[in-house]
């Protein structure tokens, strides 16, 4: 697989590579601070309309980008705060300059320990289609007439990252999945009754229909209800916290 000599170099040049988080926070994607949302399609305006308080807790698994596409900073913005999950490191650093009242964390995340692939596309060391799902990179990749390379890593369950910051975690508001073809086996993989996020966010692609569908009647049979369906996310109420 062709390797990326880009991502390769700025991993290994510590100069250049601290560049490289500047140009993609303050130059790059300059006009997306400037926005009133930060979601695709107005999640996050959602979100703060919804809850209208000042603090809060969020759990967003594939964090992604800080603020592109977000769907927590604007709540950030207003005093929340949360953990951030991302396999991919240069995501997690720009988490650590941008938003430092957060606790984020670079690791593989799945429903068991193992040793796993992680593929990212060539022409996108920071894209938010990095999986550890085979099957998913290699859909993305015909349908974006794309490659990908792979690296190994080693992935731990949420199980070990509840432990691990048992004394961090706060009260639930929102619990965000976006993991790239893996978000129902991580689903299932929480103790919903021992989290009780008030809302779980996940993500729903039409390309997705029978991921989203198990997510859809897992949910229901847990006790959520959809308050919020888009084109790319669906929200679920905790009814239980009626």
């Amino acid at each position: 697989m062709r390797k990326n000599i880009f991502l390769h170099f700025s991993l290994k040049n510590r100069i250049f590579y601290r560049v490289y988080l500047f140009y993609n926070l303050y130059i790059r994607n300059l006009k997306y601070l400037f926005r009133a949302g930060y979601s695709q399609v107005d999640e996050d305006l959602f979100l703060k309309k919804y809850f209208s308080k000042k603090k809060g807790f969020y759990i967003d698994i594939g964090c992604y980008h800080p603020f592109v596409n977000n769907n927590t900073f604007l709540l950030y913005k207003l005093g929340w705060s949360g953990l951030n999950i991302d396999l991919n490191k240069i995501s997690i650093d720009l988490f650590n300059i941008m938003r430092p009242r957060d606790i984020n964390i670079c690791t593989a995340i799945s429903n068991k320990k193992e040793k796993v692939e992680f593929f990212i596309p060539n022409n996108n060391p920071i894209s938010p289609e990095i999986t550890i799902s085979r099957s998913f990179s290699k859909n993305i990749s015909k349908r974006h007439n794309s490659s990908y390379q792979s690296f190994k890593t080693k992935s731990i369950t949420w199980v070990d990252i509840e432990k691990k910051y048992k004394s961090k975690i706060k009260k639930v508001d929102i619990l965000k999945i976006d993991i790239e073809g893996l978000d129902y086996k991580i689903l299932r993989s929480i103790n919903l009754k021992k989290m009780k996020p008030h809302l779980i966010m996940v993500e729903a692609p039409h390309f997705e229909k029978l991921e989203t569908k198990k997510i859809m009647n897992y949910l229901k049979n847990k006790n959520f209800k959809i308050i919020y369906n888009n084109t790319l996310n669906i929200i679920f109420k905790n009814q239980s916290k009626d």
